[in-house]
């Protein structure tokens, strides 16, 4: 091709097209498949005696009172461990035909091995200079990823009166939130009609605010459906943490995520005393945040919509840029400069080499939670906090440490001087990002956020080699070099803890806040040390003879 638009974009024979597909599987643990089958009740689970009364029965979550609870030396010298009996039903069921649980995990039979499919194309084209450009898109769709689920989240769809549990926690949240007596909700009042729970108070709605007021501020929807599950009246207790199991989880293979990217590559083979390898990657990491197959009691944020958990991964990160690069000073005989100087001259100014090595990326999401855990009803093995909604949008966020903030009123001042702390922010106004963000509301929002919907600070190093050879004879030599790491001399913080129910410490960078300290910051026999630590500078000498 040497005529024409598509010559000059492609080039004589300068240009080749690459793409790629592959389907991989991964490894379905022995863990998994074969010890979570067996810790199921009456296998290798041990089984336990809950919540005792002194009528001798092994009971579940919220099923006693100081008044009926089994006590040690009053009611008897031993606990009443002979409602466990050595035989168990086949099949058994933990509250029906067995005693109540602590533990019981089992597979799902529909499991299958996790797959992968990757699919790559790029463009690579030669340009003047020995330079190789390539552009070039990766995609990564992953399917059947371990997912783990209890079966003890709150049905918060669950509708009576014409009116769900999630329609009523919501209205009830907003009054409280605004200092006022919540309206009767029909839900609470067709399911707790004629309960206990509800005597003395004018109405069923007026009971639960009075009494769970606390546990619907702070959305800690499970605890405030397990203090209600004894009492429901219309449909009688409905966690299996209430009558069967404090955590019954299985392992699902339920799990997807993806990754997209656009990698941008540049090369320049060495000419005029110059080599540089350069790498641009713009991307994106979606999923469910699912964990390993090794991590067990990781409940998902709604078991019963898996897609609300759908959002960034926490190892997203959106930008990153890697530069390696060596120049060969242009001084000195043979050079462009100093060709013709005095020997002394010449072996002074020749053999210089600059190499550098930039890394520079964009930050990683944190979770900037709601706090409680449980914000859609999710069951008490919860691992991931819901993430905060920004009232007004959040594009004003800073993605560098601020320093010398002196918060004022309660948020983020833990880190004010005066307190002990380094005045050090990941906000330049904690107090305005603060009060910028809500609470996830169960019957509002749909999506918790992933791992987060704000990003981390932007890192960056800088490392520089420089070396100085010189030849005396034609057989003996000398190289002198200097080697800096962190040559800016930065230091990187860890990214804050940002939680709405921890606001002293919102935002704070440094020592104070204990889960604060250096990013990747390097220890003495340290594995995997980054850059963040002060500059280090080494100095050489080889000679050669």
């Amino acid at each position: 091709m040497k005529d024409g638009l598509l010559a000059k974009l492609l080039g004589d024979k300068a240009t080749v097209f690459r793409a790629g597909y592959g389907r991989y599987f991964s490894r379905s643990l022995a863990a998994g498949l074969i010890s979570t089958s067996v810790l199921g009740d009456g296998f290798l689970q041990p089984v336990g005696c809950q919540n005792p009364n002194t009528a001798g029965v092994c009971t579940g979550t919220g099923q006693v009172t100081p008044a009926n609870a089994f006590r040690i030396g009053v009611d008897g010298t031993n606990a009443p461990v002979g409602a466990i009996t050595p035989t168990l039903a086949i099949p058994v069921t933990p509250g029906v035909n067995a005693p109540y649980a602590t533990l019981v995990a089992s597979l799902d039979q529909n499991w299958r091995p996790a797959r992968t499919d990757q699919i790559d194309f790029s463009i690579q084209r030669q340009l003047k200079g020995n330079m190789i450009l390539e552009v070039g898109y990766v995609g990564t769709y992953a399917a059947n990823l371990y997912q783990g689920i209890d079966f003890g989240n709150v049905p918060y769809m669950t509708k009576l009166g014409g009116q769900t549990f999630a329609q009523a926690y919501q209205n009830m949240y907003y009054a409280l939130a605004a200092g006022k007596n919540p309206a009767p909700q029909p839900f609470l009042e067709t399911a707790l009609k004629g309960s206990s729970f509800c005597s003395g108070y004018s109405s069923c709605t007026a009971a639960v605010a009075a009494t769970q007021s606390g546990q619907i501020l702070t959305q800690s929807v499970t605890n405030l459906w397990s203090d209600l599950d004894t009492s429901w009246t219309a449909f009688g207790p409905a966690l299996t943490s209430s009558t069967q199991c404090f955590y019954c989880y299985a392992y699902t293979s339920d799990g997807y995520s993806n990754y997209n990217a656009m990698v941008v590559t540049l090369q320049k083979r060495y000419s005029a005393g110059l080599t540089v390898n350069a790498n641009f990657t713009w991307s994106h990491a979606l999923g469910l945040i699912s964990t390993n197959q090794a991590y067990t009691l990781d409940n998902a944020g709604n078991a019963f919509n898996l897609n609300s958990d759908y959002g960034p991964q926490f190892f997203d990160r959106r930008y990153s840029f890697n530069l390696l690069s060596s120049y060969q000073l242009p001084f000195g005989k043979g050079k462009r400069w100093g060709n013709n100087a005095n020997p002394v001259l010449s072996r002074i100014i020749s053999g210089w080499t600059i190499s550098p090595i930039l890394s520079a990326a964009s930050g990683t999401p944190i979770n900037f939670n709601t706090g409680s855990y449980q914000e859609q009803g999710q069951a008490f093995d919860g691992d991931l906090s819901a993430e905060a909604i920004p009232i007004t949008g959040n594009s004003n966020l800073s993605h560098s440490p601020q320093f010398n903030v002196n918060a004022t009123g309660t948020v983020a001042v833990g880190g004010n001087p005066a307190n002990g702390g380094s005045g050090a922010n990941f906000f330049s106004n904690p107090s305005a990002v603060f009060n910028n963000f809500r609470p996830f509301i169960l019957g509002v929002d749909g999506r918790t956020g992933g791992a987060g919907t704000v990003y981390g600070q932007t890192r960056y190093n800088l490392d520089l080699g420089i070396t100085k050879d010189t030849r005396f004879t034609e057989r003996v030599g000398a190289q002198l070099f200097f080697q800096a790491f962190n040559v800016t001399n930065h230091m990187e913080f860890t990214d804050p803890s940002l939680s709405l129910q921890n606001p002293y410490y919102f935002g704070v960078l440094g020592p104070t806040n204990a889960t604060q300290g250096q990013y990747n910051a390097l220890t003495l026999g340290g594995a995997g040390a980054s850059a963040n630590y002060t500059r280090i500078i080494q100095i050489g000498l080889r000679v050669s003879f």
